[in-house]
C-alpha cells in the first residue's frame, strides 16, 4: 500500500475509491492495521513536533514596486512642503506672517 494514500486516509482526504481501497487493505490483515497505525503515530510526532506544518512564504515585493512606493511617498512631502512654502511666501508678501504662527 502507498504511504501518500494512507495519509490521505488519515487526513480523511480520500475519494470514494481511494477509501474502499485502503479499507480493503486494512482488512487483509492485522499487520496492516498496525503498520497504518505505526504511520498515524509518526505522523502525529511530526504535526507536534512543527515539522509538518505548512511554511508561510515570505510575500515578497519586487525593487520596481518598492521603489514606486517609496517614491510616491516622496513625492507626497514634497509636494506638502511646496504647498506650505507657497502659503508662507504669499502671506509674507501680503504682510500677514508676523499675525500667524507657524510651527
Amino acid at each position: 500500500m502507498d504511504d501518500l494514500l494512507l495519509q490521505k486516509y488519515l487526513r480523511n482526504e480520500t475519494s470514494e475509491e481511494e477509501l474502499a481501497e485502503v479499507l480493503d487493505w486494512l482488512d487483509a490483515s492485522t499487520e496492516n492495521q498496525r503498520y497504518l497505525d505505526r504511520l498515524d503515530y509518526i505522523s502525529n510526532l511530526n504535526i507536534l513536533a512543527g515539522e509538518a506544518q505548512p511554511r508561510i512564504r515570505r510575500r515578497t515585493v519586487s525593487l520596481w514596486k518598492r521603489t514606486a512606493q517609496w517614491s510616491a511617498a516622496a513625492a507626497a512631502v514634497l509636494l506638502y512642503e511646496a504647498l506650505r512654502q507657497n502659503q508662507f511666501d504669499h502671506m509674507q508678501l501680503q504682510g500677514q506672517l508676523h499675525d500667524h504662527q507657524w510651527t
